[in-house]
């Protein structure tokens, strides 16, 4: 990855998504112990060791703060210390908490969303996002940061589902050649969200956000979805890829990606510059190109735009930029997702050289 920043932890666990509502109706500090106490249950079952020492470390809060905030999760019956009894009479007693879901409503996170991160390329210590969310002391905010890890379907859509945000961009078609369009990457042209058309994205967190917005959010010329999903880009939880997708509607998967953080996703776009930067010194282009288009293309790399390769018998493709976590757990559709955009950055890069020359 072309990411320099790394968490100082690994691995993966679930939290119960209404618990984590229960929770967040309490107030900002039990929302967030619950969130520490589900890390440490490390999703193996829903019992854990961890406590108010682990909720004080992670939230740098006083233990006393901790405390009451897991005391109110237990008196709400969202978490239950197995060894209250047994530690009546200990001076310094240890508790053992089970998260009392009951349901299988699981949303997966990384560790690596509740310990700090460290910046490789200065050594700095990097807040965690935990302690990055907390001061802005919104539920509303925590609610929305797991609804989006709920929906995130990298396999299928890159990232995060497309009906809760994505951005379109103007595909401006320069040339064609054998049966490929080259284009250069436009401007946005619009973004959309469908949440509230999409029944399984219209969930409880969906309406508990909705139902309790803040005046200032609620005023706000854009959709929420918008409003925090910007709050959370800005705060570095959140990071965009753009691909190429086979049309605008929900099903339809992604063919390939153009542009994104990870250095895998400018494969194609890069291999496309590398061609044309040699065949433009060489003066060679394919009759098929005219000067205009020549022209057109060295001016686009020279400005640092994208440009890239578009299959011309795919008639109905689209450009959109896609959301996704930036720390994302490490598990099975993880590494599908990766082992997918691999594979297709490969087999595009090398078809479209091949047909080309």
């Amino acid at each position: 990855m072309a990411q320099k920043e790394k968490s100082v932890s690994t691995g993966y666990s679930f939290i119960n998504e209404e618990l984590l509502l229960k929770a967040c109706d309490l107030g900002r500090n039990e929302a967030l112990a619950l969130i520490v106490i589900s890390s440490g249950t490390l999703h193996t079952k829903e019992e854990t060791y961890w406590s108010a020492q682990a909720v004080q470390k992670r939230l740098l809060i006083d233990w006393k703060y901790a405390k009451t905030a897991l005391n109110n999760l237990e008196e709400h019956g969202i978490i239950t210390d197995l060894k209250r009894e047994e530690n009546k009479n200990k001076k310094n007693p240890r508790p053992k908490y089970k998260i009392n879901s009951t349901t299988e409503n699981r949303i997966w996170f990384p560790q690596s969303f509740i310990d700090p991160i460290v910046d490789h390329s200065t050594g700095l210590i990097i807040q965690s996002p935990l302690e990055q969310i907390k001061k802005f002391n919104d539920v509303n905010l925590i609610k929305f940061i797991f609804y989006l890890y709920k929906h995130q379907d990298l396999v299928n859509e890159a990232g995060i589902s497309r009906n809760i945000c994505y951005k379109e961009h103007k595909i401006e078609r320069v040339g064609r050649w054998a049966k490929w369009d080259m284009c250069i990457l436009g401007e946005v042209e619009f973004r959309a969200t469908y949440t509230i058309n999409a029944k399984r994205l219209n969930d409880a967190i969906f309406q508990s956000i909705e139902n309790n917005l803040h005046e200032s959010v609620a005023e706000q010329d854009c959709h929420w979805i918008w409003y925090y999903l910007d709050f959370v880009k800005e705060i570095g939880l959140i990071e965009s890829g753009t691909y190429v997708f086979e049309g605008r509607e929900t099903g339809l998967s992604y063919l390939y990606p153009i542009k994104g953080p990870i250095d895998i996703e400018n494969a194609i776009s890069e291999a496309a510059i590398k061609y044309f930067k040699y065949q433009i010194e060489k003066v060679s282009m394919p009759k098929e190109l005219r000067e205009d288009v020549i022209f057109e293309l060295k001016n686009a790399i020279e400005c640092g735009r994208t440009i890239f390769p578009l299959d011309a018998r795919i008639v109905n493709a689209v450009v959109h930029t896609v959301y996704r976590m930036r720390h994302r757990p490490h598990t099975k559709n993880t590494g599908e997702w990766m082992s997918k955009i691999n594979q297709q950055a490969n087999e595009v890069s090398d078809d479209f050289l091949r047909n080309i020359k």
